[in-house]
């Protein structure tokens, strides 16, 4: 059965919300308020914001696979964001992969029976419930938290987003588990933290690490693409939406309905799904807001309005993607909506209707791939608004993290944790040292990059 005194089930985003559940299942509090850690407090402690922008072609797929990123440390799923969120609370974690299913089983068996609530990775789209939105969607890691087991029926029962537990067969979750060979069966158990955090030292600990995210954002040792890193990939994927000309422009590049369409739904799943709308910024503005007293540094109120004003301008350009003047986009936009919150609101009560909403839109974007946007004018004045709408995004940013280094730089002049590379985080993830490999294993064949996923 579920673990006993596990009460505090869904959230907002994955990793965050899995923490704040377990952490609240071992009665922890947070110091500053006495009460569980809110999500976004959670947030900036993992180091809060980032940026990532990747395109991808597939032999076997009609249409490219699309990848808007806008939290730091978004290359691994149940990596070291979750890690650092839970040290900087004052829990350890510790790591378990296996390429065997048994084995892995095993692991998360010794978990439970031990009281300690694991955090496992799988792939949606092979899990038994509509999942992000869309059952028929590509499989994307994720990560959930496995909060009990009936051994008599062989079910776990999963706390993903929901305000209420799954009940998953044992083999389905063997399978979703293993379904992406470079997880290894990944299952972080988080243990009861041993006393108090240095809650303010956590803080500058996290906001250190936003400022490189957003700044840099590749990992130090990594010889990766800065273009698609931090608040360059947003300014690249602005000029790539404006570029006429190019095979790199998006109006060359998704040259037909279905693929123009499956970009622009990207861009806007990539914004508002499982981010708290506004690609993390508003939830952000919210970790900045309580903040601000523990650290005595007002500047952290101050800026929480700005990034209150950027997660309000991200969430207009997400609904600019998905334009309501094209009436079917409109109709789209809000069943993708519809479903996810179905999904996290109603758990499994709510699975058939989650189902009935995707039923429709698929429908409804069978019928948009066939003329979408085919007018030559209208898209170029499409992407062009767009293009030009993230540039005064970008602009934005950018002023905001000039003022976040300001303030970092005034309360503790020092190196993030990221630019010193601690040693264990390296040896963790250097399987998946390369992202866009673990992200082709999704898929039977393998795969080229587009020609602008690797800019000059």
């Amino acid at each position: 059965m579920v673990l006993s005194g596990y009460t505090q089930f869904g959230g907002i985003h994955p990793e965050t919300a899995a923490l704040r559940n377990i952490l609240t299942f071992y009665g922890v509090r947070a110091p500053h308020t006495g009460v569980a850690y809110t999500e976004a407090m959670l947030l900036g402690l993992g180091g809060g914001l980032g940026g990532g922008y990747w395109a991808f072609e597939y032999r076997d797929a009609a249409v490219p696979a699309i990848s808007l990123w806008a939290r730091r440390g978004w290359m691994w799923v149940n990596g070291p964001f979750l890690h650092d969120m839970a040290r900087r609370a004052g829990a350890a974690t510790e790591t378990h992969e296996t390429q065997s299913v048994g084995a892995a089983e095993k692991h998360l068996r010794t978990a439970l029976k031990d009281g300690t609530p694991p955090v496992t990775s799988i792939t949606s789209g092979t899990m038994p419930y509509p999942f992000f939105p869309d059952e028929q969607e590509q499989p994307l890691n994720h990560v959930v938290v496995l909060c009990g087991m009936d051994e008599r029926t062989e079910v776990a029962y999963v706390d993903d987003r929901t305000s209420a537990p799954l009940n998953v067969g044992l083999d389905l979750l063997a399978a979703s588990r293993a379904h992406v060979k470079s997880q290894k069966n990944r299952l972080v158990v988080v243990s009861p933290p041993a006393g108090s955090a240095d809650l303010a030292e956590s803080i500058r600990a996290g906001l250190r690490d936003c400022v490189y995210s957003l700044g840099s954002g590749v990992p130090n040792g990594q010889n990766w693409p800065p273009h698609n890193f931090g608040l360059a990939a947003f300014a690249n994927l602005a000029g790539q939406l404006t570029d006429t000309t190019t095979p790199n422009g998006w109006l060359r590049r998704f040259d037909s309905p279905a693929r123009l369409f499956s970009a622009l739904k990207a861009l806007f799943m990539g914004i508002e799904m499982q981010t708290g709308g506004g690609a993390f910024r508003l939830l952000y503005a919210r970790f900045l807001t309580e903040a601000a007293p523990v650290l005595k540094t007002p500047g952290l109120a101050d800026l929480a309005e700005d990034y209150l004003e950027l997660g309000s301008e991200w969430s207009v350009l997400a609904d600019a993607a998905l334009t309501d003047s094209v009436e079917p986009l409109g109709r789209v936009k809000a069943l993708l909506r519809d479903a996810d919150a179905l999904f996290r609101i109603q758990g499994a009560s709510g699975l058939e209707e989650v189902r009935a909403s995707n039923r429709e839109r698929l429908s409804l974007e069978r019928e948009i791939t066939t003329w979408f946007m085919s007018d030559q004018q209208q898209l170029t004045a499409h992407l062009t608004h767009l293009g030009e709408r993230l540039s005064v995004i970008h602009t934005k940013e950018t002023a905001a993290l000039e003022k976040l280094t300001a303030l970092v730089a005034i309360m503790e002049p020092e190196k993030s944790e990221e630019q010193v590379a601690p040693e264990e985080s390296a040896e963790l993830f250097k399987e998946t040292d390369r992202p866009w490999l673990a992200l082709g294993q999704h898929w039977p064949t393998p795969f080229r990059p587009s020609p602008g996923a690797f800019p000059q």
